[in-house]
């Protein structure tokens, strides 16, 4: 082999691994281009729908009820506020409930939901969302203790077993 040719493989060799590592650059940026449009798609979902709002409503009710179990719930209901804000509260999972819509829905579909969260209706959902979860928790909660002894002979019974 002449060194003229060795110098036009070798030429062509970067050539083409430059065109592969520019193709291979380019197959990989696209999906996370749609990936970070979804994932812009999904915050602006989660404002329409004033999750972080919701959510941290029902986890303060929830750290209130864990404090009130307590021997000193006025002590108890900070400690228990942030621990739960670090643990479950809305910056904590953040990133795990956009992986979960992300798997869930497709960017239209999450656009599609966003839409209904911006017209009337879906504002008022959005506000009315955690006093909703209250109040479903309550019925639930009623109809479970409405029905405790029938509840216990089941536990007991299997127990039994």
């Amino acid at each position: 082999m002449t060194p003229g040719r060795a110098r036009l493989n070798l030429k062509n060799m970067k050539t083409a691994l430059l065109t592969a590592i520019m193709g291979l650059s380019l197959a990989f940026s696209l999906p996370a281009r749609a990936s970070d449009e979804q994932v812009k798609a999904i915050r602006e979902m989660f404002q329409a729908m004033e999750i972080e709002k919701t959510v941290n409503e029902t986890l303060g009710a929830t750290a209130a009820m864990l404090a009130a179990q307590t021997e000193n719930p006025v002590k108890a209901k900070p400690l228990m506020e942030k621990f739960i804000q670090e643990t479950i509260g809305f910056k904590a999972v953040e990133a795990d409930m956009i992986k979960l819509y992300q798997t869930n829905f497709s960017l239209a579909e999450v656009q599609e939901i966003t839409k209904f969260y911006k017209t009337p209706a879906g504002k008022k959902l959005a506000g009315k969302q955690s006093e909703l979860f209250k109040e479903g928790a309550e019925i639930g909660q009623a109809k479970l203790l409405a029905k405790q002894e029938e509840l216990q002979k089941i536990i007991e019974q299997v127990n039994k077993k």
